[in-house]
């Protein structure tokens, strides 16, 4: 059990952070699968500096990693609005 709910915190801190920025500031022009994809590309900037944001503002190290996990986890539910209004066609599309 363990493995698996580091595996899941690994994959969202893969996706999440970047999707901040791919759900709030692309336009409509987008689907679901791009702004995924964009948030996934964009994660490792946006996680590196949320790092450095909670270490200045004095968090220690060993609890950074779950207040990262705490910031991002609302990044699910525009991810899951966002897949909502992407239609059935454009999901089968990529798949």
């Amino acid at each position: 059990m363990r493995h698996v709910l580091g595996s899941l915190a690994a994959l969202s801190l893969m996706v999440f952070p970047g999707s901040w920025i791919s759900c709030l500031l692309l336009g409509g022009g987008y689907g679901w699968w791009p702004r995924l994809l964009i948030g996934a590309t964009l994660s490792p900037l946006v996680l590196v500096a949320q790092f450095y944001a909670l270490r200045l503002a004095g968090i220690p190290f060993q609890i950074v990693v779950y207040g990262l996990l705490a910031v991002n986890a609302p990044v699910l539910l525009l991810l899951i609005k966002q897949f909502k209004r992407s239609t059935a066609w454009n999901r089968r599309k990529v798949l």
